[in-house]
Order: structure tokens, then C-alpha cells, then sequence
């Protein structure tokens, strides 16, 4: 996920899913100093084996990012290939790649 405006927030909220294609890998800098903090999935799961009802809730939101990861894809593979139809047809070609048939 991309970092949001204001101090305090956070992102890289996705780094629980086990897959990591599905994960963002958006590059980001700091205009200024900042303090960082960091948990590796690993050390997270080993401690919510101590925590049921917070695993849980991890569990949902590793379903929750793996389906809008898989959305997003989507949405921009579609946009994509809309925007290709649109320049074919611009461009006076048949859009399907295919010869009309008379």
C-alpha cells in the first residue's frame, strides 16, 4: 500500500500476505528525516501463534489485500487493453485483430 499523508501513518501493511506478488512493491522517499520501524512477517507469525483472535484478524486481511491486489491487476490490465482498442480503432484498425469478413 502507498504512504498516506500526515505523521503517524503507516504502509507496507500487505507484507503479511505469503505471496508476495500480490504484495505492492511501490518504491517511496522521505522528503525529510524519518524513524523507522520494522517487523518481519516471520517474526510476526511466530508471535501471533500466542495471540488466536489477532491471527485472525491477519488472516483476514491477508485475504482482504490478496483480493485487491488481484482487483487492481484487473482493472489496470482491462485499462490497458481498452486503451490499446481505442488507439487501434484511432488508427483505423480492427480492434480484435481479426479482418472483417464480407
Amino acid at each position: 500500500a502507498r504512504p498516506r499523508d500526515g505523521a503517524g501513518t503507516v504502509w507496507g501493511e500487505d507484507f503479511v500476505l505469503k505471496r508476495l506478488e500480490f504484495a505492492d512493491t511501490s518504491c517511496t522517499c522521505a522528503l525529510t528525516y524519518i524513524e523507522v520501524l520494522s517487523l518481519s512477517a516471520a517474526d510476526l507469525y511466530r508471535i501471533l501463534r500466542y495471540f488466536p483472535a489477532e491471527m485472525a484478524r491477519v488472516r483476514f486481511a491477508c485475504a482482504f489485500y490478496t483480493v485487491r491486489s488481484q482487483l487492481v491487476k484487473f482493472g489496470t490490465d482491462e485499462k490497458k487493453r481498452r486503451l490499446g482498442t481505442l488507439v487501434e480503432e484511432r488508427d483505423g484498425k480492427d480492434p480484435l485483430g481479426k479482418i472483417a469478413e464480407t
